[in-house]
């Protein structure tokens, strides 16, 4: 992998892309090397509680998911939730791990949320669209 810079999305991407594939592979020493560069770049391009750093935080949660450690992924998914608590996919993420935990209870509530999220989200749009015909 070419480094172009610590501050360049590109290098950013790849090491992110580079992390899922490296994992698939099973070479899980390499991914989460690849991962934490990936979480490090963002937090110092952006700040830690913005928007961009929070997707990070969930990028590096469905990493972490993908390798088994259910642990460590919600923790990065509920760092990710703390800023993007509207957002449905974290709700959705969560609530996979609780179920690959077999905590069904606590899955079936954050998988209702984000069902319940992103229709109102839905609402919200469409009426934020009607109110433009006006």
């Amino acid at each position: 992998m070419r480094v172009l810079g610590e501050n360049d999305n590109l290098t950013l991407f790849t090491m992110r892309q580079y992390s899922m594939s490296a994992a698939r592979l099973g070479k899980v020493q390499e991914a989460t090397e690849a991962i934490e560069k990936f979480l490090e770049g963002q937090v110092k391009i952006f700040t830690e509680s913005s928007n961009s750093a929070a997707w990070a935080y969930h990028y590096r949660g469905l990493f972490y998911q993908e390798i088994g450690y259910y642990e460590q992924a919600l923790k990065d998914f509920q760092k990710a939730f703390q800023t993007l608590s509207k957002s449905a996919l974290i709700d959705f993420s969560i609530g996979e791990i609780h179920f690959e935990r077999e905590e069904y209870e606590q899955a079936f509530k954050k998988i209702s949320a984000s069902h319940d999220t992103r229709k109102k989200t839905f609402v919200e749009f469409q009426v934020d669209l009607s109110l433009i015909h006006i």
